[in-house]
């Protein structure tokens, strides 16, 4: 299953009138994207994350946007959308659970770190480096559950998704021996990381 993960800084008429995304999240829907997420940062209020799963059958390449019914996409986006958005397409990989975690994102709050590897780190250090990160964050008090994914055209970027109940809960955690874990573990890993928050809600079909 392929996720995309878009964002973008939003205009003011993103918030004036709804109908302007909204008509972009149906028309995803009409072309068959049944699980869509999309949330505003709590900490960059004016940035958009929306979250796209090809979880149908279908991947992006197959992808057929109405433009007859939504409009040009470009078009239709730049009305609510400062610049162009970043778009990310990645394959979460999970052996006991699905691959992205739903409960992720139904989460009051969502922590997003995009993450850079070192360049040197094998792709299979990562993945076991990531892995028992993951085990340790879905453990974690008033969590709710964690995954990640690596961008396909650049796996040195990497996304991870955490849900919490409450930032205050993840603040939390930051104080406890187990974020130490994790903190001794990513320095080994990471060039860089930004880290952010959103507070995710599921497109609903009109």
């Amino acid at each position: 299953m392929i996720t995309e993960y878009l964002r973008f800084r939003t205009t003011p008429s993103f918030s004036s009138d709804p109908s302007l995304f909204a008509k972009l999240r149906e028309g995803a829907r009409a072309a068959g994207i049944v699980n869509q997420s999309y949330g505003i940062g709590v900490e960059d209020k004016e940035v958009l994350h929306w979250i796209i799963q090809f979880d149908q059958g279908f991947g992006p390449k197959d992808f057929v946007w109405d433009e007859a019914k939504y409009g040009d996409f470009t078009k239709e986006v730049m009305k609510i959308a400062q610049e162009p958005p970043q778009s990310v397409f990645m394959h979460f990989d999970d052996d006991d659970k699905e691959p992205f975690s739903k409960e992720v994102t139904d989460a009051p709050v969502t922590e997003l770190a995009a993450i850079e590897l070192k360049e040197d780190l094998s792709k299979e250090e990562a993945s076991k480096t990531l892995n028992d990160i993951r085990s340790i964050l879905r453990k974690a008090k008033n969590g709710k559950g964690a995954c990640w994914g690596a961008d396909n055209d650049k796996p040195k970027n990497v996304y991870l998704f955490v849900g919490w109940e409450s930032i205050e809960d993840h603040v939390a955690f930051t104080k406890t021996d187990s974020f130490k874990e994790v903190q001794g573990m990513m320095k080994n890993i990471i060039s860089g990381v930004k880290m952010g928050h959103v507070a995710f809600s599921d497109h609903v079909q009109q």
